[in-house]
């Protein structure tokens, strides 16, 4: 309950602030922590929430358009490794021509025409790979894949191999793809957290930097008179509603201010540190070099 009254206080409250500047540093690492890990948590739901819908619609609507493209119809036979088909070769699955026209569209021209070519006749080649312009070829004995790296990577089935491929197993298979897909959304959660939490963390590194103009507004401007750690402590604590702004910021394009982290920062340096008065400031958190003056006797 006490951090969460400090994540609240952290915003505007001059007599905590007193308080964090007489503390060891340590207390604000331990509290900076506490507060991006909540945070990480809190980003990491909202994502989960948002792109769950959207991640599932997409894989339900790409199911229904390899189904309604896979013709019902065609059936694939692979018998001790070799492969036979009940249809006229070169047997071409196309790719929807909503795809290859929006490709072009863009600028591009698309990668791909066709989805699938069996052809079981023609020994395989990168050349005849190039001119069929598929994504993927079934010949008599392999299937060959695009590859940005090699062209096309080609797997043979081998001898063992016996598979009938039809449209009920392709779509079991996509069921079956379909369920692990959703059941995978779930570790969304912990991945988003971690990045974001590892991101706010590096971030330790930019308020060690801020935490010198955080000193400058408190000692020129409202005539305290702190130590580098003192600010960067302080400064830990004043990142708070920063942090909150830039997931904002994230989550709501075009709601950006430039160097709204920073701003907001400083704003509050000087809110805060300017109402609390230096002779309140314990100066033995300032310096541990004993007085050089001797005792009287």
């Amino acid at each position: 309950m006490l951090f969460f009254k400090k994540l609240v206080k952290s915003v505007y409250s001059p007599a905590l602030y007193q308080e964090i500047i007489q503390q060891p540093p340590k207390q604000a690492v331990k509290y900076y922590i506490g507060m991006i890990a909540l945070i990480s948590l809190v980003a990491a739901l909202i994502f989960t929430f948002v792109a769950t819908p959207l991640v599932k619609e997409f894989l339900n609507e790409l199911n229904g358009q390899i189904m309604s493209r896979f013709p019902q119809e065609l059936k694939l036979v692979i018998k001790e490794g070799k492969v036979s088909i009940n249809m006229p070769e070169p047997y071409m699955v196309r790719l929807p021509d909503e795809y290859i026209k929006e490709q072009r569209d863009s600028g591009s021209s698309a990668p791909f025409e066709n989805a699938i070519i069996v052809d079981t006749k023609t020994e395989f080649s990168y050349e005849r790979f190039s001119a069929y312009n598929t994504f993927a070829w079934i010949t008599n004995e392999g299937i060959a894949v695009a590859d940005q790296e090699v062209r096309a990577r080609y797997v043979p089935f081998g001898t063992p191999t016996n598979q009938i491929i039809d449209k009920p197993l392709v779509e079991s298979l996509l069921q079956k793809i379909l369920l692990i897909a959703s059941r995978a959304l779930y570790f969304l959660i912990p991945v988003v957290f971690l990045l974001v939490f590892i991101l706010y963390l590096f971030n330790m590194a930019y308020c060690a930097l801020l935490a010198f103009l955080v000193q400058v507004i408190a000692n020129k401007v409202n005539h305290l008179s702190l130590s580098y750690k003192q600010a960067w402590a302080a400064t830990l604590y004043l990142a708070t509603l920063g942090t909150v702004w830039t997931v904002i910021d994230i989550c709501i394009p075009g709601f950006a201010i430039p160097l709204g982290f920073t701003i907001i920062t400083l704003v509050l340096a000087y809110a805060n540190l300017g109402k609390i008065q230096a002779s309140n400031i314990n100066t033995t958190v300032q310096s541990s070099t004993p007085s050089s003056i001797p005792p009287t006797v």
